[in-house]
């Protein structure tokens, strides 16, 4: 069967953060399974259109038009039309690019696939334009769909684990599908279906995703495992990939970052695991190859690590093997919010002693921190930011400010719901961690938002930063004395401590 595979435009709402160029793996993934029994196409749309970035009612927008991308899939002429919705946020593009291929041929079958998918796909099947949802792990189950639509065989479909779809007027959904076990048996994402050199030049103009742990343009991304077996309240990622840990061999990794340096002469690789270090002889061992055969790489953890099995012997190789740049996550700086209410299994002593063995190494080292969860009040809220405070005196680089966000089939979305919590005007458009979406008795969203604003400024501006910012207030600030007066208690709030 001829089969197009889409990576819908990138649109987000306009008081979030600009969409950027991002390589879609999963995609990547599902080509390289298909490609053998089909013919394969690829469109990927934001980076085919990454200079065409505008503003439509509201939103930002990066990608192909709508009407291009109609005579992209027209030209194709497929049987079949695989549309990624990997995140919440950009559902719409995705149902909107369903309906374009709707519109071209009723009769062209379309499957969404992707994380939002699995845990929102009685809202996607809501839409006529999607036939089919893909729940969970794709490659597996969308052979066996295809062939049974290949096969004309639709009374099997109820056989085919892990999709959901319509039957008259019911949505019905199969049993999940068992998590792929050995993951060397996949082929490496079939990068030859994409367009890696404008991947390469949407990076070298700024316009690429991890643009901070990116040193060169010529870069992928890379998974080496799957699955997390942790807790965390905010985290869907166990949803779509499973809570065990499954792993790649290190000398499979090897062998697809030398054919990415041989084919695309790549300088560096984002590692994009939840948990590349769990497994510590692994993580040495691919450190280990990578100097052994003199790669000549750098590479980050823009994802983040665990920070347990991290020591000076691991750091030492990491920085050997090129590692550029890392991330860890405290996520707050009070324990008892992270093991209460966080749910995370985590020393904050550990990120501490990592934060210093980093900067020793000088490898670049951020913090991920997170505020606005159900049971948080603004004073762990503040003493989270001194402790970002403390880490930057430690070492760390870069501290990121996070609002807690209610992402769909998390506990805390649950949490939220359950209680009431969640903000009026809920929706997927605005799922990020820049958007307030919770209120509690203990603060309300403007509150959240407004201790954000104070961590950055406390934690990530240095003094002349902050001199630059008031001097160039107080030059075009109408002069009033009330408003010098709420300019100079902002700054006697923001300067000093709480």
């Amino acid at each position: 069967m001829k089969i197009c595979l889409i990576n819908p435009p990138f649109v987000l709402h306009e008081t979030l953060d600009m969409p950027r160029v991002f390589q879609p793996m999963g995609l990547a993934y599902i080509a390289a399974v298909l490609r053998n029994n089909h013919s394969v196409f690829v469109l990927d749309a934001v980076t085919e259109g990454w200079e065409n970035l505008k503003k439509v009612d509201g939103q930002n927008y990066l990608g192909l038009s709508i009407e291009k991308i109609k005579e992209k899939v027209a030209e194709i002429n497929p049987d079949i039309v695989g549309i990624s919705s990997q995140f919440s946020i950009n559902e719409k593009s995705s149902i909107d690019v369903a309906q374009a291929v709707r519109d071209i041929n009723p009769n062209i079958i379309t499957i969404l696939g992707g994380t939002h998918v699995t845990v929102a796909s009685e809202s996607i099947l809501a839409n006529t334009c999607v036939d089919f949802a893909i729940i969970g792990e794709g490659e597996d189950t969308i052979l066996e769909l295809i062939q049974v639509l290949e096969d004309k065989e639709h009374d099997r479909l109820h056989l085919v684990k892990g999709i959901a779809y319509r039957q008259k007027d019911k949505i019905l959904r199969t049993p999940s599908r068992d998590f792929i076990d050995n993951l060397d048996a996949l082929p490496f994402p079939a990068r030859d279906l994409f367009p890696m050199e404008k991947y390469f030049a949407a990076a070298k103009a700024g316009r690429g995703s991890r643009q901070s742990y990116t040193p060169s343009s010529r870069w992928i991304d890379l998974l080496t495992s799957r699955g997390c077996p942790y807790n965390c309240v905010f985290c869907s990622i166990h949803l779509s990939m499973g809570r065990k840990f499954r792993f790649r061999s290190p000398g499979n990794i090897i062998k697809e970052i030398e054919q990415a340096i041989k084919q695309y002469k790549i300088r560096h690789v984002n590692f994009e695991d939840d948990n590349i270090s769990l497994d510590r002889k692994r993580f040495g061992q691919i450190c280990d190859l990578i100097i052994e055969r003199k790669l000549n790489i750098t590479w980050s953890l823009p994802n983040g690590l665990r920070v347990e099995n991290i020591d000076e012997e691991i750091v030492k190789k990491m920085k050997k093997s090129g590692c550029y740049r890392v991330f860890v996550a405290p996520e707050s700086g009070v324990q008892r919010v992270v093991k209460e209410i966080v749910k995370k299994n985590l020393d904050l002593k550990k990120i501490e002693k990592a934060v210093i063995l980093f900067k020793k190494y000088n490898i670049i080292v951020d913090g991920s921190f997170v505020i606005g969860f159900p049971g948080e009040t603004k004073d762990d809220i503040k003493n989270t930011i001194k402790y970002a405070g403390y880490l930057k005196k430690l070492g760390m680089s870069y501290a990121g400010f996070h609002i807690a966000t209610p992402l769909y089939g998390t506990d805390l979305y649950k949490q939220a719901k359950a209680d009431g919590y969640l903000k009026e005007g809920f929706n997927s458009a605005l799922l990020s961690p820049t958007e307030p979406l919770i209120e509690t008795p203990d603060w309300t969203a403007e509150e959240i938002k407004e201790l954000q604003k104070l961590a950055g400024w406390k934690v990530c501006l240095n003094f002349w930063q902050k001199c630059f910012i008031v001097i160039k207030k107080i030059l075009y600030f109408p002069f009033h004395p009330s408003n010098l007066n709420n300019l100079f208690r902002k700054i006697k709030k923001y300067f000093f401590k709480f």
